[in-house]
């Protein structure tokens, strides 16, 4: 009939950027020189999940500083997707299949700059038990940030309060206040 179709076909991929999907804590907020990490999905023109690997996903990061984004194919149809930025800021992590970003894409992160989390710093030594008159004692500060990692020390306040006791008869205290 003389008509020509014209269509493309990438032989070996079965994925559709625009069916992916990507997910992950990695892709919000991260500390900075810690491991943040995230999964895309691959999958096919129906939005069926691929249950093979073999796709060859562009990711690739950008910010205060140089990023190098691994991308592990889980022969699955899964994608784990690591990195590790040194400095704090704002950053892009741009993810493409044959050119065409996946949904999402770019997405903004923000590396932050590890500091202590009162809450999950962690106390011990003798000094949280007692001290008395003309004797060195100590506590011992473990830092720890929002996600329970060590980090940084900073300077600490501490107070002691004196409590007395009503009567002086041997025995065990509690301390209030």
């Amino acid at each position: 009939n003389g008509n020509l179709t014209s269509w493309r076909y990438n032989s070996g991929s079965l994925a559709v950027a625009s069916r992916c999907s990507v997910s992950g804590d990695g892709l919000k907020t991260v500390m900075a020189r810690q491991v943040g990490s995230f999964t895309i999905e691959s999958c096919d023109v129906e939005g069926n999940q691929l249950t093979t690997g073999g796709e060859r996903f562009n990711v690739s990061m950008r910010g205060a500083s140089v990023v190098h984004v691994s991308v592990a194919d889980k022969e699955d149809g899964t994608y784990h997707c690591t990195f590790r930025a040194s400095v704090s800021g704002p950053y892009k992590v741009t993810i493409s299949l044959h050119g065409v970003p996946l949904p999402g894409s770019p997405f903004a992160i923000q590396v932050l700059r590890p500091s202590p989390y009162v809450p999950k710093c962690v106390l011990s030594g003798p000094g949280l038990k007692g001290a008395a008159i003309r004797e060195t004692t100590y506590i011992d500060v473990e830092f720890r940030d929002a996600f329970d990692q060590l980090t940084h020390c900073e300077d600490v306040d501490v107070w002691l309060d004196r409590v007395s006791p009503t009567a002086f008869v041997p025995g065990s205290y509690e301390a209030t206040g």
